[in-house]
């Protein structure tokens, strides 16, 4: 495995059993406890499951930037995301580079030329996004919705078409997602649109109520490209679009005493999504999470599942969450010192496996990306210091393991030397190097044990050795 951290079991010459830390940096391997004098290594090294952080990187310069949502970040591939976030002076967007667990950022942008709130982001593809946002506005007496279309170039700056009022109406916060590469849905208050993208040109089309009354905070997340889920409070609706045309299913709700703040639901597949919230026990705010399961506009909600192992989540910590795939998400908090944590989704069932600290201050405004399978990015404003900052994320968690196999040689007797070639695969760390062992016999009964002959380390010329036949003939 090409791994440069994780854990690994230490046994002494009195059979002694110590857990340590490892890290791999610039060809050296570091300890945690460092006390530990280490006479030799013995492979294979046993590593347990973990969440590892890479560098924090700031987004700006100091700001406070009050209740509303004003950091975003979206995938744009697995090697690069694209974060709109306001700063005191102006809204910008900016493009970050991932390189293993390190995040750089592109110069930024500026979208807007005064802090907008609420701001929400979602990609179009690798070199297209649209940003939405929001500020209060006297003469309306209400937030006035705008949303722009970004375009990344090849040098990673970012050019923007031209402002388009969604709407006069809204509410605290935005949703939004894209339903195809030239097709969002966006919600606020109490309504939703799809809206039409070409080029860096905007069409709205009709708007629809998916309630009757106001409500401050919306999710959605789109199930297909002709489907949505929308959530608010305790409740869920399905929205089928046909065209730029949306068509309600019944409301459903579930019982929960939830805090009323952002609402934070992602897609599992086709049928089902997650979603996380805050629910009121003893006085505190518990992440909870439910699984989502859709049939056409029909809804079943799965039993509610506590998302965290440890302390509860206050109302500061509103639980934000993003899925890897069906099986497997992201959900992070930010109370007290700010964790990500491991969650698996069986069916309906969700429990948790792994946790860590990305920052050991609270977190607020909190928002998610995932990359692959195991790697995420985090955006969120530091309590403690008031900045907004990012951070890269790896969940190390092998659900798959890697296989290898040797080539079929073309005859059974050889009188020189033989190249042997392999075929390996790791779909989730990726192969780092590939052994050979081999066994010997004179009859073809009795056989040697297995005996390493050799590892190949570089597989860019695939992986090969070349056989001597060490044991002579048999």
């Amino acid at each position: 495995y090409n791994i440069t951290f994780g854990r690994i079991i230490v046994i002494d010459a009195n059979n002694n059993t110590f857990n340590m830390t490892y890290k791999i940096d610039g060809g050296k391997l570091y300890f945690e406890p460092e006390n530990f004098t280490i006479d030799k290594l013995a492979f294979p090294i046993v590593i347990d499951p973990a969440i590892v952080f890479g560098n924090e990187i700031v987004l700006d310069d100091y700001f406070d930037p009050g209740d509303f949502i004003l950091y975003n970040v979206d995938t744009l591939d697995e090697n690069k995301v694209i974060i709109c976030y306001a700063t005191s002076t102006s809204s910008k967007a900016v493009v970050g580079i991932i390189n293993n667990n390190t995040i750089s950022l592109c110069t930024p942008t500026i979208f807007h030329p005064s802090r907008q709130s609420a701001i929400t982001v979602t990609a179009l593809n690798s070199t297209k996004f649209v940003v939405a946002y929001e500020k209060y506005n006297d003469s309306v007496g209400g937030y006035v919705v705008k949303l722009k279309v970004g375009i990344i170039n090849d040098d990673n700056s970012i050019t923007f078409g031209d402002e388009t009022t969604v709407s006069l109406d809204g509410q605290y916060t935005i949703a939004m997602d894209n339903l195809t590469n030239d097709k969002i849905v966006i919600a606020y208050k109490n309504h939703i649109r799809v809206c039409t993208i070409s080029g860096t040109s905007v069409t709205l089309h009709s708007e629809y109520a998916f309630t009757s009354s106001s409500v401050d905070f919306v999710g959605l997340t789109v199930l297909n490209s002709n489907r949505v889920l929308i959530c608010w409070g305790n409740n869920c609706r399905v929205g089928t679009i046909s065209g730029t045309s949306i068509t309600f299913g019944s409301v459903y709700s579930y019982t929960a005493h939830n805090y009323p703040g952002s609402i934070s639901v992602t897609r599992l597949n086709d049928e089902k999504a997650l979603r996380a919230y805050g629910n009121a026990v003893g006085g505190y705010y518990y992440p909870y999470g439910r699984v989502i399961t859709t049939n056409n506009l029909e809804i079943s909600f799965g039993s509610p599942h506590n998302l965290v192992p440890v302390e509860p989540s206050y109302v500061e910590g509103t639980p934000v969450i993003k899925s890897f795939n069906e099986t497997r998400a992201i959900l992070c908090i930010g109370a007290y010192s700010s964790k990500a944590i491991y969650e698996h989704i069986d069916g309906t069932t969700i429990t948790y496996s792994l946790i860590e600290t990305f920052n050991p201050s609270p977190s607020k405004h909190i928002s998610l990306a995932t990359l692959n399978n195991n790697t995420f990015v985090i955006v969120y404003k530091d309590e403690a210091t008031g900045k907004g900052e990012a951070i890269v994320g790896t969940v190390w968690f092998e659900t798959n393991p890697p296989t290898s196999s040797i080539n079929p040689v073309s005859q059974y007797w050889y009188t020189t030397n033989i190249t042997l070639t392999a075929t390996a695969t790791d779909t989730e760390s990726g192969v780092a190097n590939v052994s050979l062992y081999y066994c010997f016999s004179l009859d073809n009964s009795t056989w040697s044990d297995w005996t390493l002959y050799g590892t190949d380390t570089d597989g860019s010329d695939g992986w090969n050795w070349t056989f001597d036949f060490p044991d002579g003939m048999g």
